[in-house]
């Protein structure tokens, strides 16, 4: 059962009319990322239908495009290599299910999503969530992708000597992949899978089965799209961004600001650069208003709004002209 609305569904979505091209801004998003880690960008982006059969795209396909290979990140225990980065569509949302029925929204379907794949590189859980956090960052850096838990998702392939390989769906905060790893470890040296397959990560970090692994065949050429060549004055024209990382280290440094508030101004994409050329104020002073106030003043006076630009700026002004005292900011 399929849910559509008219604001964010047409006759795409229903199989009814062949797609658009691919959208852009999508693509260039895609070669961002790619030129962040270092990939080789294809020449002929060709995009592919992926087989889906579990209703989640109504045409029993999903889209899907390589745009780079060969690429790399550095991780505390070493080099991590990135084989494949893709672009490709959102599938709809499940909503409920019975024994009879599986329901579905449409109007997360086609929403353009990149995916990235590691090596086997990875050593331990330690190290793969510290890959999926390097990713995430990097991800963040074009200030192009959705934000919050959920939105950047991590799926990850485990085997161990002598057992198939399993991959584990549903991670959604970082923090739990260490421990969904070591309890999927001890499962498959009890269990001892004979095949390959899909399981599902439970919210009480156990899996189960999902589905069985697919095979390498369901890819076949998108014959209502023609293929992209990404040619050098397309590829030239991308700019790329500047990783977070290194906006908090160049924060640190110009401002004399701790790291922790560095990495906070810009993991919360805050205005402090906008503040500090502003106002003759103290730039410790700016990053503690605008990254601890926030959270006293729901702490101790139950005020649930953040202050607006305004309220920053009336104090800010004030404490400039010395109308009253940093302590007088909160």
């Amino acid at each position: 059962i399929y849910q559509a609305k008219e604001t964010s569904s047409c006759l795409v979505e229903l199989d009814e009319s062949p797609p658009y091209p691919i959208n852009q801004d999508a693509l260039k998003v895609a070669l961002q990322i790619s030129k962040l880690v270092n990939a080789e960008i294809i020449p002929v982006v060709q995009v592919m239908r992926k087989l889906v059969i579990d209703g989640s795209n109504v045409s029993g396909f999903q889209r899907t495009a390589l745009v780079a290979r060969n690429g790399y990140i550095i991780t505390s225990k070493g080099k991590i290599t990135i084989p494949a980065i893709y672009l490709e569509e959102e599938a709809a949302k499940k909503i409920s299910e019975t024994n009879e029925t599986v329901t579905y929204s449409l109007d997360r379907l086609g929403v353009p999503l990149i995916e990235i794949s590691t090596g086997p590189e990875l050593q331990d859980p330690a190290q793969v969530q510290e890959a999926a956090s390097i990713i995430g960052m990097i991800f963040r850096s074009t200030e192009k992708v959705k934000r919050g838990i959920g939105s950047i998702r991590q799926d990850v392939n485990l085997s161990i000597k002598d057992n198939p390989r399993i991959e584990l769906k549903g991670f959604q905060d970082l923090r739990s992949i260490p421990k969904v790893i070591d309890n999927e470890i001890e499962r498959m040296q009890k269990e001892k899978d004979k095949l390959p397959h899909v399981r599902k990560v439970e919210p009480n970090l156990t899996s189960s089965f999902l589905r069985p692994m697919p095979g390498s065949s369901r890819l076949y050429p998108e014959t209502d799209i023609p293929s992209i060549e990404i040619t050098k004055k397309f590829l030239d024209s991308i700019e790329i961004p500047e990783l977070i990382s290194e906006r908090s280290i160049n924060f640190e440094k110009k401002y004399s600001l701790s790291p922790q508030y560095a990495i906070e101004i810009t993991k919360q994409n805050l205005p402090f650069d906008y503040y500090a050329e502003k106002y003759e104020i103290e730039p410790k002073i700016i990053a503690h208003a605008l990254i601890e106030l926030p959270k006293e003043l729901k702490s101790r006076f139950n005020i649930k709004d953040n202050p607006k630009k305004e309220h920053f700026e009336f104090v800010f002004s004030n404490l400039e002209k010395k109308n009253i005292k940093k302590e007088a900011v909160l």
